[in-house]
């Protein structure tokens, strides 16, 4: 076949079944058979019963790195490719020491934040990323890319969305954020929890661990809530904040 699926059909004694699927759409059809020996007696022969055509969709799944793998635990997906109207359901397993982040597509849009992450096979090609992160992970983009949430005023503070942003927070508060050499204290700024955080399987140090590192901004709770924090039983203090010469509400 055009298809490449040379090769793939093994000789048998007796009589074999095989199918093989290819995406709907013109193809040369070209069966062949191998010879075991010299001999013609030994041929094995192949006969073409019937072709089956059926609408197809690409759907590529991805990793980010190696985190975690991903199972697909129902449908149908031969390589890289579905039949349309197909439901695809997959879970998402992390490594030990790592943890699953989300499902998105090539761009970073979120699709999902479950492990388990299901949809159905429609007529644009499909491209999904299985993001894991090592515990240890933090994002500072917020920070050092923010776009018009400068965090200069309380209409335009800087977004914390998520746990990854939030670990981000207490690093640069704590001076441990990698490629700054001293503590970012917000001093004048404003800050603002835009979702629920939990901190599940994570050792957490308060923000702001002495009086060279402090928060000294506006940090607004949004009436979310932060649980399932652990501590990290060095620091003096035992909150989600330490020391705090700055507002913090909601």
């Amino acid at each position: 076949m055009d298809d490449t699926d040379k090769g793939q059909i093994s000789g048998a004694i007796n009589w074999v079944n095989f199918t093989i699927e290819i995406p709907k759409g013109e193809h040369k059809v070209r069966w062949e058979y191998a010879k075991n020996s010299s001999n013609s007696q030994y041929e094995d022969r192949a006969y073409l019963k019937n072709v089956s055509v059926y609408d197809a969709q690409i759907v590529n799944i991805r990793l980010n790195g190696f985190y975690g793998f991903f199972n697909i635990l129902e449908g149908n997906l031969f390589t890289n490719i579905a039949k349309k109207g197909e439901k695809i359901v997959l879970s998402a397993t992390p490594n030990p020491g790592c943890e699953f982040y989300a499902w998105t597509d090539e761009a970073g849009n979120i699709l999902s934040f479950d492990e388990v992450y299901e949809f159905t096979v429609g007529d644009e090609e499909i491209n999904i990323v299985c993001v894991f992160f090592d515990k240890s992970y933090y994002d500072i983009s917020w920070f050092e890319n923010p776009g018009e949430y400068r965090g200069e005023s309380k209409e335009f503070p800087y977004l914390i969305r998520d746990k990854y942003d939030f670990k981000g927070l207490m690093n640069l508060v704590n001076g441990t954020a990698t490629g700054y050499t001293q503590a970012v204290d917000f001093s004048g700024k404003f800050i603002r929890l835009e979702n629920d955080i939990d901190l599940t399987d994570y050792i957490w140090t308060p923000i702001g661990i002495n009086d060279s590192s402090k928060f000294a901004g506006t940090f607004d709770g949004n009436n979310k809530t932060i649980k399932n924090v652990t501590f990290d039983g060095i620091s003096e203090f035992k909150g989600v904040f330490g020391i705090v010469c700055g507002t913090i509400k909601n």
